[in-house]
């Protein structure tokens, strides 16, 4: 995952594909990052100078139903710039916080929306786009499952769709390449679609498929804080307490701390996890952690906003 820290070359990438104007104010997509608005990822290849170099990135965000809704029934291109600008403007109920995710996602009723996608190479000929669009596939489905969704949305251009169509999206809307932009003035330099996947009630959803994993969720048991579910993210991730202590902007000591929170938590809600009684007494703190980070990888909605009754634990980490 990328953390507020990495918005630099993100927007760099960003602001070459897409108009919006919030991708040139200092700070704007570091702090939607840093206040979860928004997510972002990348995935990189080791050149053999042995230097790491991002060939993907992407964005999501939760959007208002509502917005979306009236997106649908009349759709312009540049899906993001769209969103972003007016969220900037302070147009209320475009994206959504952590407080709303939570409560439609327990609700769910989230829609997800993919801002951008980029990666080099493109062709799908090649034999490394395929992989890098392999790879990039698998993290999106890691970080978006475990979510309540209603529907997924993006825009891409047309040599993507095919790719989305065997995922199980379908094309809502196609903008072929000179139509005009409202954001611009100019035409489009590519032909873009806009693909969506919105299951009906009554649809069973394919086993194996992406959006089996993306669309089948249940509520969460441990009843994490946030505090506790994104250290434990961060955890899942592959981080060593120190790195974790780094990405939060907190002592290592309170790291240390949060784990006996989060394993007090998974001793109370799932007294199974750690072992018998005669066993838990034996398992060490090395032994719980990894127990409950193959756990929540396994069931990923321990680690997503969940408002149940409407409300969300806020406690900090001990």
């Amino acid at each position: 995952m990328a953390h507020a820290t990495d918005s630099g070359w993100l927007v760099d990438w960003w602001r070459r594909f897409c108009p919006s104007s919030c991708l040139h104010r200092p700070n704007a997509i570091a702090g939607l990052l840093a206040s979860d608005t928004i997510k972002a990822g990348c995935t990189e290849i080791l050149g053999p100078d042995g230097v790491w170099t991002p060939v993907a990135a992407g964005v999501s965000c939760f959007a208002d139903p509502t917005t979306i809704d009236a997106y649908l029934a009349d759709p312009v291109p540049n899906l993001a710039a769209h969103l972003l600008d007016r969220f900037h403007a302070g147009e209320p109920g475009i994206l959504l916080g952590p407080p709303e995710i939570a409560r439609a996602n327990a609700a769910r009723r989230l829609n997800l929306v993919t801002l951008v996608y980029l990666q080099s190479p493109t062709d799908p000929a090649e034999r490394l786009a395929g992989l890098i669009g392999s790879k990039s596939m698998e993290h999106f489905i890691r970080t978006h499952r475990g979510y309540g969704l209603a529907r997924m949305l993006r825009e891409d251009p047309v040599l993507f769709e095919e790719g989305l169509r065997q995922s199980g999206m379908r094309r809502h809307a196609h903008f072929p390449a000179g139509h005009p932009c409202r954001l611009t003035g100019q035409g489009l330099p590519v032909a873009t679609s806009v693909m969506i996947y919105e299951p009906e009630p009554e649809q069973a959803v394919l086993q194996a498929s992406a959006a089996s994993l993306l669309f089948a969720t249940k509520p969460p048991r441990l009843g994490l804080t946030p505090a506790q579910s994104r250290m434990l993210a961060l955890a899942a991730d592959g981080l060593a307490d120190e790195e974790i202590a780094e990405v939060l902007g907190i002592a290592v000591d309170t790291v240390k701390k949060g784990w006996r929170g989060i394993f007090d938590r998974a001793a109370t809600a799932l007294p199974g996890l750690f072992g018998s009684a005669e066993l838990r007494s034996g398992v060490r703190g090395a032994g719980k952690r990894r127990r409950i980070i193959a756990y929540v990888q396994d069931q990923p909605e321990e680690l997503r906003p969940y408002a149940s009754g409407g409300t969300e634990a806020t406690a900090a980490l001990p």
